[in-house]
């Protein structure tokens, strides 16, 4: 399992999860708390950053990067019918 980490010492910790087997997903610490999110909407819904703060516009930018540099479910090549 590959994974990639985005930290906000104190407040936030998100961690991008690739298992070798079922969906990727971001696990998250807030103080006081954790939970699994499988997708970007769902994670900056729940992590509640406004994209107009340092720490909202960091993190979108690392979600671009992890979505940018791992192979998204579109991307696999099909099999033959």
């Amino acid at each position: 399992m590959r994974a990639s980490e985005f930290r906000r010492d104190g407040a936030l910790t998100v961690q991008y999860r690739r298992p070798r087997e079922g969906p990727p997903s971001y696990l998250v610490w807030e103080p006081g708390k954790s939970y699994i999110c499988l997708d970007r909407s769902s994670l900056l819904k729940a992590v509640k950053w406004p994209k107009y703060t340092q720490t909202g516009v960091r993190l979108r930018e690392w979600l671009d990067g992890v979505e940018n540099n791992t192979p998204q479910e579109t991307d696999a090549p099909r099999e033959p019918s």
